[in-house]
């Protein structure tokens, strides 16, 4: 356990450089194309459309910065499971496929939570400027005095459900890359090729549905920022909360991963050889 857990530091730390680095990108963009938009405006009234300006470039980008970074780690998580130097690490190579994927999803949720924080940190800097923010801080005010269980344990499956879904690509790209190196083991010729794209395109056919889906649920939660943001009301705020199907998405996302995991790791540990690093 000792050794499991020194491996999970280590890659959580490498996935976190990624996380600080596409952070850091995504908000001096935000910053930088909001501003850019302002000064190539007209009107006299220009800066006063500034946080709606700042409000929908910074939920544009924030989609933008979780789509890069789980491509990114899609690949690196890809290369670590190829790699012979940690397939040296005396660990049953399941823990070791675990541990990539977990990390990765971890940092992922770390990822949303720092933007979470951005947007705690521009509605800080428009408060004093902008009639609707200040609005708005008062109503979540009062949204957070009112919490009931109910509510703390939807967000809580919130977070959950990114966790999920970060996971189901990364179990998905994993059931793509390892399948094909199965159908190689079984089939010689030209029959491996076409089993082998037979495969690839069931695989694109379910990470298309899976992108659909969790761009689904993001932008729901995006879209109840950004009526936040813009002035809406508090009960405006609740009647919002409630098209998001959380519970729903929550056990979909669990049962897909639940399915494809065993699958996974049974493919990783018979048919995925360790190549030396290049």
């Amino acid at each position: 356990m000792e050794k499991y857990w020194h491996l999970f530091k280590i890659l959580f730390k490498q996935k976190t450089r990624l996380t600080y680095r596409v952070f850091g990108v995504q908000l001096v963009t935000t910053i930088v194309c909001s501003l850019m938009i302002i000064f190539t405006s007209s009107g006299a009234k220009r800066w006063e459309l500034y946080p709606d300006y700042l409000q929908t470039v910074f939920i544009l980008f924030s989609l933008l910065a979780n789509l890069i970074y789980l491509g990114i780690t899609c690949w690196q998580n890809e290369k670590f499971n190829h790699e012979q130097t940690w397939r040296l690490i005396p660990l049953h190579d399941s823990k070791l496929y675990l541990t990539n994927t977990i990390s990765s999803g971890i940092a992922f949720i770390y990822l949303d939570l720092l933007l979470g924080i951005e947007l705690v940190l521009i509605s800080m800097v428009l408060y004093p400027f902008d009639e609707y923010t200040r609005q708005q801080i008062a109503a979540f005010g009062y949204w957070v005095t009112h919490l009931t269980f109910l509510k703390c344990g939807r967000l809580f499956l919130a977070l959950l459900l990114l966790l999920l879904v970060g996971l189901a690509v990364y179990l998905t790209v994993s059931f793509l890359n390892f399948s094909s190196h199965a159908v190689v083991d079984f089939w010689s010729g030209k029959s491996h090729r076409i089993i082998t794209w037979l495969v690839r395109l069931v695989m694109i056919v379910i990470v298309s549905w899976l992108l659909v889906i969790s761009y689904n649920i993001w932008w729901d939660v995006a879209a109840n920022i950004s009526h936040f943001l813009t002035g809406s009301s508090y009960q405006d705020m609740e009647m919002t909360i409630p098209k998001i199907n959380i519970i729903g998405d929550f056990w979909l996302f669990l049962l897909y991963n639940v399915i494809i995991l065993p699958i996974d790791l049974g493919l990783f540990t018979r048919y995925v050889e360790a190549k030396a690093n290049r």
